[in-house]
């Protein structure tokens, strides 16, 4: 095999493992998430696309708005007292 088809089957490969991994992914979060909640939280957002904001600028939107959760304290706090609640719930069984 050449070397311009073997650059070729390697990029696909790489592709497919990176597309199998982000799906792996996505199935865990899936799992551990309420996706109901997330789901129900993107038809809130239909507004922004009626009022002339692309799929971009809503993405950018909530990339900004999960930065500023996570790196504010409420993250932190959030984080803490689910340790905590799940601390309670191995105590309890």
């Amino acid at each position: 095999m050449n070397n311009n088809k073997q650059l070729k089957l390697n990029i696909m490969n790489k592709q497919l493992e990176n597309y199998l991994e982000l799906e792996r992914k996505f199935r865990l979060m899936k799992n551990i998430a309420d996706i109901w909640t997330v789901d129900y939280t993107m038809q809130k957002l239909i507004p922004l696309v009626h009022a002339g904001f692309d799929h971009d600028d809503i993405t950018n939107f909530l990339i900004s708005r999960w930065h500023a959760f996570a790196n504010g304290s409420k993250f932190d706090e959030l984080l803490e007292n689910h340790a905590k609640e799940m601390e309670q719930e191995t105590q309890n069984k």
